[in-house]
Parts: C-alpha cells; sequence; structure tokens
C-alpha cells in the first residue's frame, strides 16, 4: 500500500486565514452571550462570523488554488448526508401541502439555510483539519474555550452557594447555571463532551506539565459547572461519557485517576451544595431536586410518570419542571413524532414540528420534541431518520475505533475523551433538540480529520 503525501496548503494566504478562523472558531464555542447582530439576534454569535470566514477562505483558496478535486471526501458518510440534507429540501412540499402559511415556510427555509451552513462548515472544517494538520491546535483551542466558560461557571456557582439575589446574568432564574450561555441546557450540552476532551488532554499531557495543570483545572471547573446547570440530561450525558471514558482507558492507569478524581471533585462539591440546600439555600434547591430524582427517587418518578401518562388526555402536553412530568412529555412527543413520520413520508418539514405540535394540541402546546432523534423524524420522516442515525453512528463508531485502533499515542488518548464525549451527548440529545448544534458537528469533523490522519500513518510504514 503507498500512503499519499499529506497536503500542505501553506502556499495560499487564503488557506491560513482558513487555518486560524477555524482555531479560532473553536475556542468560541461557548461564546454564545457575546454578540447579538441586527435580524439575526442570537442565532449567531463568535463561533458563526469565525466559521463563516473559515468557509469563505477556504472556498476562496480551493478556486484560486483550482484544488477542488484534492478536497477529502468519504462517500461512506458524505452519501448518506447529501441525501439527508436533499430530504430535509424535500420535506419543504409537506410544508406547503399541509400549513401554507407565510410563517411556515419562512420558518422552513430558515432551518434550510442553517443546515446548508453547518454541513458546508462541516465539510470546509474538516478539509482544513487534514491540510494544515490542526487536531493538536484545535484540541487546544477547545480546552481554551472551555477555561472561560469553566471560569466564569465556578464564578456563578459561588453566587449560587451564598444565594445573595438577585444574582448576575451567569445564573439563570436564581437556580441554575449558564455562564456564557443563554440557555442552562445548551452550557451542558457543551460541557458533556468537553470534560472528558479536557480530561484526555491532561492524560496525553504527561510529558508538559504546564498544559497536563491547565487542562486538568479546566476538567474540574467543567464538570462542577456542568453540575449546577441543573440539567437532567446533561447528568445523565455525563454519566455516559464517564463510563466510556473508563471502558476506552481500563488499560491506562494515568487516565482511570484522572477521570475518577474529576469524579470525586464533582461528588465533594455536590455533597457541600446538597448541605446548603437542606438548609434552605433556595439557589441550590433545583440542583439538588434533580440530582435526587435522578437517583435514588428515580424509581418513584417513573412510577408517578406512568400514572400521569395514562391519565393524560389525548390532546394535551404535560409540562412541568419536574422529573416525572419531563418523562412523560418525551413520552407524548414520541407519540406525536410517530404519527407525523407516518401521516408525512416526505417529513413534517425541518424546523416545523411545533407549528403541527400547536395545532395538534388545540394550541395548548407550541414545542417541537425535545429530543434530537423524534424532531428529525417527525420533521424528514422514516427515511431521513434512517440517514441521520447512520451518520451519528458512523462518526460514533469511527471514534471509538480511534481510540482502541490508532498507531498515535496522543490520537489515541484523545480521541478517547471525544468518543466518550460524543457518546454522553448523543444519549443526552433524548432530552433536547441537538441536531444542529455547533458543538455536535464540530466534534465530527475532529473525528472525520482523526479518522483520516490515523489511517495515513497506519499507511506509512508501508511507504514505498
Amino acid at each position: 500500500m503507498i500512503a499519499s503525501p499529506p497536503i500542505n496548503a501553506g502556499r495560499s494566504p487564503w488557506d491560513r486565514v482558513a487555518a486560524a478562523s477555524l482555531v479560532a472558531a473553536v475556542a468560541a464555542l461557548p461564546l454564545v452571550k457575546s454578540i447579538q447582530l441586527p435580524w439575526i439576534g442570537s442565532r449567531a454569535a463568535l463561533f458563526d462570523l469565525a466559521a463563516l470566514l473559515t468557509i469563505g477562505s477556504w472556498a476562496a483558496a480551493r478556486t484560486r488554488d483550482r484544488s477542488w478535486r484534492t478536497v477529502d471526501r468519504a462517500w461512506s458518510i458524505d452519501a448518506p448526508l447529501l441525501a439527508l440534507f436533499a430530504v430535509s429540501i424535500a420535506s419543504g412540499w409537506t410544508v406547503w401541502r399541509a400549513l401554507g402559511s407565510r410563517v411556515a415556510m419562512t420558518q422552513f427555509t430558515i432551518e434550510v439555510i442553517v443546515l446548508a451552513y453547518i454541513l458546508a462548515f462541516f465539510l470546509a472544517a474538516r478539509d482544513v483539519l487534514i491540510r494544515n494538520h490542526l487536531l493538536p491546535a484545535a484540541t487546544l483551542a477547545w480546552t481554551c474555550g472551555a477555561a472561560v466558560a469553566g471560569a466564569l461557571g465556578i464564578v456563578g456557582t459561588m453566587e449560587m452557594f451564598r444565594c445573595h439575589t438577585p444574582l448576575s446574568s451567569l445564573v439563570l432564574w436564581q437556580s441554575r447555571l449558564t455562564s456564557t450561555f443563554t440557555n442552562p441546557n445548551q452550557l451542558a450540552a457543551y460541557l458533556v463532551p468537553t470534560v472528558p476532551v479536557t480530561a484526555a488532554v491532561w492524560v496525553a499531557a504527561a510529558n508538559r506539565r504546564r498544559l497536563g495543570v491547565f487542562a486538568a483545572l479546566v476538567a474540574f471547573s467543567s464538570m462542577v459547572a456542568l453540575l449546577f446547570t441543573g440539567s437532567r440530561g446533561g447528568l445523565v450525558g455525563i454519566i455516559a461519557a464517564i463510563a466510556a471514558m473508563v471502558i476506552l482507558q481500563r488499560r491506562s492507569i494515568r487516565a482511570l485517576a484522572a477521570v475518577f478524581t474529576v469524579v470525586a471533585v464533582a461528588l465533594l462539591v455536590f455533597a457541600l451544595a446538597h448541605q446548603r440546600a437542606e438548609r434552605g439555600n433556595a439557589c441550590l434547591a433545583y440542583m439538588n431536586e434533580n440530582v435526587r430524582s435522578l437517583t435514588v427517587r428515580l424509581a418513584d418518578e417513573l412510577g408517578v410518570a406512568r400514572i400521569l401518562f395514562r391519565n393524560a388526555p389525548a390532546a394535551r402536553v404535560t409540562f412541568g419542571g419536574d422529573t416525572a412530568s419531563a418523562f412523560v412529555f418525551r413520552a407524548q412527543m414520541a407519540r406525536y413524532a410517530l404519527l407525523l413520520a407516518a401521516t408525512h413520508p416526505l417529513g413534517a418539514g425541518i424546523g416545523t414540528m411545533h407549528l403541527y405540535i400547536y395545532e395538534m394540541t388545540d394550541h395548548q402546546a407550541y414545542v417541537d420534541a425535545h429530543d434530537m432523534f423524534l424532531t428529525v423524524l417527525a420533521e424528514t420522516g422514516f427515511v431521513g431518520a434512517a440517514l441521520f442515525v447512520w451518520a451519528v453512528a458512523w462518526f460514533l463508531w469511527t471514534a471509538f475505533t480511534l481510540a482502541r485502533r490508532s498507531t498515535s499515542a496522543w490520537l489515541r488518548t484523545v480521541a478517547a475523551g471525544m468518543a466518550a464525549g460524543l457518546a454522553g451527548y448523543i444519549l443526552m440529545s433524548t432530552s433536547f433538540d441537538a441536531q444542529r448544534q455547533r458543538v455536535l458537528w464540530v466534534a465530527f469533523a475532529w473525528v472525520y480529520a482523526a479518522w483520516r490522519q490515523s489511517a495515513t500513518q497506519m499507511a506509512r510504514p508501508n511507504l514505498v
């Protein structure tokens, strides 16, 4: 087998701009509160500005150098993603026929544009990572961005312990940490993969003491911040991520020690928070209640959820901040998603599930499924859901394979963190609509580039 030489894109200044803007975009992932644009508002943050620059400069480099044919491709994943995009566009037929309103068509058009942007970023990001050998730089950028979110998260956590209301904008409703995000669940979704990734950087930096200490502090602060988001999905996701990390790194004493140290710090902080909550700290009550409902009271919550689900009217959606109501809500959304997918073979139309729910519940509920897979099922039908599940499974399997088989010790370790983070994130995505979250597609681009790099390294010993 003859390995192709690594691509060196340093000849083009546009490629250098693409590389720099991509690293900036990864670092800016958690900086959601940083910018509000006219007409766009919170839909765009610093990440999106850097990502658009990455896409534009990468496309300019390929056009200037006439090197579009050198763009890395893998039809095992590119074909399903292209087919999913086509199915998403085709679902607009259903929107036009079933809803037909200007609001519905506008919402559908916006979602198609967002999906096109995300797929373009994914294509550009993975190619830039490969051409410029940016995996270490991108991983460090992720860690640096997490340091900002984690540090401000610790500040917000200290405010919650003091509970001298009103608290700052780092805390939502005086009870849920948001840090640099606007929504505590979005912060949790970012931190679920961040904890194992930064822990892996800590382990991989065995010979770089300062980097190791920095990554360890980021892992600790990220874990503590995740706990105080009060996110049930985040708690389930991080438990799954930690379990996956332990399985993948079971032969590494250093990795196991790092994981267990992070968990021990989180348990210690929770013990202190639980004590304060039991003594009447209202700022910690919500987080304390959610942790208890998913652990010592889980059986009781499931029993209550079964009763609520059986007695709920057919056209009513159950809302509530407690765990039992959350279970019932997801079960009801599963029923609605299956009904929409069965009724509309092309899908109900991306970005419009909440409009259908609004009509199906006699204008009582204006929500989507709060579940990545159920939302994709309802909006793109069984075909779109199958394509999306294939893509997610491909990235997850590739990440786990890298963690076990890569010839690079650094890549094996960090890939284990990324694989564990993806596993936790995907499990958490059953509690919110994660399919177009930027952190997911950055992780996908990282996995793809790592897969290509690993394949090149494995082929080098056979160079002729």
